[in-house]
């Protein structure tokens, strides 16, 4: 199933030291059901370019029977990384492929 999805950031973050790099991509996925919850996690196999992380994205049902809704939920993905190891994050998998820029913010 395909769910529509919005609001993808990727933001690559130092620690204060500026000896740590962290990776985090956030958006917003549209669910139907009150028991769904959208997760991110590393694509296996990752594709040719080196510079582009690609995400998978899946709705997981918590529970037995959820109640019929229609709402948007966040969906955060952190991953410890090199510096200016990642140009660009692909999101896939139950939504619409969506490639974003990395913004890289030092502390």
């Amino acid at each position: 199933m395909i769910y529509a999805s919005r609001n993808w950031k990727a933001t690559e973050t130092t620690d204060f030291a500026g000896t740590r790099y962290n990776l985090t991509v956030c958006g917003d996925v549209e669910v139907r059901r009150s028991n769904q919850t959208p997760k991110l996690s590393e694509a296996t196999p990752q594709g040719i370019n080196p510079k582009t992380l690609i995400l998978d994205l899946k709705v997981e049902e918590n529970g037995d029977v959820g109640g019929d809704l229609v709402e948007w939920r966040r969906v955060e993905f952190t991953n410890e990384i090199s510096a200016r190891q990642y140009d660009h994050v692909t999101v896939t998998g139950e939504t619409d492929e969506q490639t974003i820029g990395v913004d890289v913010v030092l502390s």
